[in-house]
């Protein structure tokens, strides 16, 4: 059966991505919809520490990915992020290249967002895309490094 252990229950936290990881490689198939009665909302973490260790738990459920897209978009988040780091850290030596990066993925994010934004009546955040970029970049490194060592992986709600 395909859909054995469709939550991937040894890992803490992704039930929903690892459902839909399985949902697909059963063959069904997934879209997303904006429509109001299919939007679900959840309140945000109390805190920046909260924040942190949810976001470090919701990388570390990276490890248990076996659905190629979500493994080949994660390589890429995490490639462009530690490269954006990178420029930025050299920025008196590497300031073309980072520029370059910068501003591909800046147009790319915004792209994407806007419609999302038109959709949901909120178009006034792509003003803060410039600073989300590079904020984003550098908090998708410390996010990814705490996960990989482990750092919040037990504690869960």
């Amino acid at each position: 059966n395909k859909l054995t252990d469709p939550f991937n229950s040894k890992i803490a936290s992704g039930d929903d991505v690892f459902l839909l990881h399985k949902m697909k490689a059963a063959g069904a198939k997934i879209s997303f919809t904006a429509q109001p009665e299919t939007i679900a909302t959840t309140r945000p973490a109390p805190s920046v520490g909260a924040f942190l260790r949810q976001r470090t738990r919701w990388g570390g459920k990276a490890t248990g990915y076996t659905d190629a897209d979500s493994l080949a978009v994660a390589v890429v988040v995490a490639a462009e992020s530690v490269l954006l780091c990178v420029g930025i850290a050299a920025l008196p030596l590497l300031w073309k290249p980072a520029l370059a990066l910068y501003l591909t993925k800046l147009f790319a994010d915004t792209l994407l967002l806007a419609a999302v934004c038109k959709q949901f009546g909120n178009r006034r955040i792509l003003w803060w895309m410039p600073v989300y970029e590079i904020v984003v970049a550098v908090y998708t490194v410390c996010v990814a490094v705490a996960a990989m060592a482990g750092i919040g992986k037990k504690k869960w709600k």
